[in-house]
């Protein structure tokens, strides 16, 4: 498997979408989208002190994290 180490989200989003969504194609764009999302979100309830998380929000949030990784591990456990 491919050996990348980074401590930077934005390192590991972006060698993610070059290196499984548009060079190897083993996931769709939907999935780099939806990492774009929570990361953004993410950013913005840790640094942004006047973002309020709204319950609506987390749930969907946790629901579009949860599919994200569905996804993932089922292509990790064919190894």
């Amino acid at each position: 498997m491919d050996e990348f180490t980074t401590g930077k989200h934005h390192q590991l989003m972006g060698w993610f979408n070059k290196k499984y969504i548009y060079e190897y194609k083993i996931f769709d764009a939907e999935l780099i989208k939806i990492y774009q999302k929570l990361l953004l979100n993410r950013q913005k309830l840790d640094y942004d002190v006047s973002e309020n998380p709204q319950m609506e929000n987390v749930l969907e949030n946790l629901k579009m994290a949860r599919y994200f990784v569905k996804i993932v591990k089922s292509y990790m456990l064919q190894f």
